[in-house]
Formats: structure tokens, sequence, C-alpha cells
């Protein structure tokens, strides 16, 4: 799917607008793409969370682990430039309100709290994240068709853009 659409999304989604040997190389890959914005004060980073998840079957690791590498070095590029990042990706982390709310007993406790991502690969994201203060300044995700705002962390906000669906109305 990657591969046979890299070329449409960089043509279509980001104008051409990024290195285009970077981006093949990254997307047909992984999904992840890196782009200069605002004649370069903002690097708009795309992950592809979907491997975060931990309904998806098989073993993700050494696909999100790279990701990740690769995240840290577009990071401290975009803090050694002194840009700013916006991180656009598509399962956002923190807690997952269907399975969360399914375990809400008579007293309106909650058993536990289901997470979006694979707790490691929450962990690791949120670790490398914090590792350069003040430089990410916005993530914008999807997934649950709701807007909803949240912080990823203390000082790290999240938005995630609501879409059209059957499935919530």
């Amino acid at each position: 799917f990657l591969a046979n659409n890299a070329q449409s999304f960089y043509m279509q989604m980001l104008n051409g607008a990024a290195s285009h040997t970077d981006f093949m190389g990254t997307f047909k890959a992984v999904g992840n793409y890196a782009v200069d914005l605002f004649g370069g004060a903002v690097m708009a980073i795309g992950l592809n969370t979907i491997l975060c998840s931990p309904y998806v079957p098989g073993d993700n690791s050494a696909a999100v682990n790279a990701q990740f590498a690769w995240l840290d070095t577009k990071l401290a590029a975009a803090q050694a430039a002194g840009q700013k990042v916006w991180i656009v990706m598509h399962v956002p982390v923190g807690g997952f309100m269907g399975p969360t709310a399914a375990g809400v007993d008579s007293n309106g406790h909650i058993a536990s709290a289901a997470m979006m991502w694979n707790a490691d690969y929450q962990a690791s994201f949120l670790d490398t994240v914090a590792s350069y203060p003040g430089v990410v300044v916005m993530a914008i995700a999807g997934h649950t068709h709701m807007d909803e705002y949240r912080m990823m962390m203390p000082g790290y906000p999240l938005e995630i853009a609501p879409g059209i669906s059957p499935v919530f109305a």
C-alpha cells in the first residue's frame, strides 16, 4: 500500500515540498516522512502510529523502533536548526475511551484504563519527545473520529481532528 501510493501522497498531499529521495525512502519503508514548512521555520513529521496499536497483529517492534530512531534524528536536526516541530499521526497516544468505558463498574469506577498504544511504544515515544524540550509544539492525530484536545504530557498539546464516519454518528 505504501509503495503503491507514495508518489501520489508526495505530489498531492505534500505538493512535492519534501526531499523526494528522503520521502520515498522512509514512506515506502514504514510510512513516515518529514517536510519543512513556512520557509523552514517548522518541520512537520508524519508517523505511522497504526503500528503502535496493541490491536495490530504481529510483531511490529522492528518497524516501530526504526521509526522512533528516525524520529530522534529528525528532532535533533530540528533542534539544531532552531525549527519547531508538528507531529502528524493517525493513532494518538493516551487513553482509549471505548475499552476503558466498557470496564466501568456499577459504582462508576474504572477497572483499568486501556491505552491506544502498546505501553512500551508509548513510553519510548514520550521519552524521545521529552528529550527535545520546546521543539515539538503541536501534535495532530485522528483515529477516534472525535474532536478532542489532549495533552501528550505537560506542555505538549495533541489535537485530534474529527472524522466523518457512520460509526460515530
